[in-house]
């Protein structure tokens, strides 16, 4: 941390976050994708484990999100 005041801390962070933003984009795409592959397992099995929703429904935690937009949940949740 170049700097003790907060203030200027957090100005610096921005300017270096904006000249800096392709190789900082490129940087975190190269370790999403080693993250990725190093907890392949980890993940696919998070995401198959199955969830129950308020509503009833019985889905995957990977389905989830796309579970709540649907018009049974929203339905369901509007009328609680």
């Amino acid at each position: 941390m170049p700097y003790k005041d907060k203030e200027k801390q957090k100005e610096w962070a921005k300017k270096y976050r904006e000249e800096n933003k392709e190789k900082i984009k490129e940087y975190q795409r190269e370790y999403d994708k080693e993250y990725h592959e190093s907890n392949k397992e980890r993940i696919k099995e998070r995401k198959g484990k199955l969830y129950t929703c308020e509503c009833g429904k019985t889905i995957t935690i990977g389905g989830k999100a796309k579970h709540e937009q649907t018009k049974f949940h929203i339905k369901y949740c509007e009328e609680k």
